[in-house]
């Protein structure tokens, strides 16, 4: 297999890519040249953690208890985003309508945006903001 057909497959380009990432975390973590230096190879450190934990996830679908559990829940995820897009759409409306509704004319970008999307989110837990 060659170099342009190792690549055309997802889970090899994920396997590199945790490879460099794991690489440069401990680059960063072992040279810290200052503290930035040291937090970056913490968040490079995570991202590698999260590309490992998926590739793992990827393996046990092969295992015969795990495989069928694994497919179900990611059969039941598109379904649960699904849901939480049209959620999104219904909040973003009614934070829209509460905003033209209770304070019209407003001029600033930061309190329009709290008022269609955070003050509906606190709404929806029973916080009145």
């Amino acid at each position: 297999m060659n170099g342009v057909n190792y690549f055309t497959d997802l889970w090899n380009v994920m396997d590199t890519l945790g490879l460099f990432y794991f690489i440069a975390g401990i680059v960063f973590r072992l040279h810290p040249s200052n503290k930035t230096s040291l937090y970056s190879g913490r968040v490079i450190f995570c991202l590698d953690y999260i590309i490992f934990t998926l590739r793992l996830i990827h393996i046990f679908t092969v295992s015969r208890n795990l495989g069928p559990k694994i497919i179900m829940l990611q059969r039941m995820l598109i379904d649960v985003f699904f849901f939480l897009f049209l959620f999104a759409v219904w909040m973003v409306a009614f934070g829209v309508a509460r905003q033209g509704i209770l304070r019209q004319n407003e001029h600033r970008w930061r309190w329009i945006f709290r008022s269609v999307i955070y003050e509906p989110y606190l709404a929806m837990f029973g916080q009145v903001p």
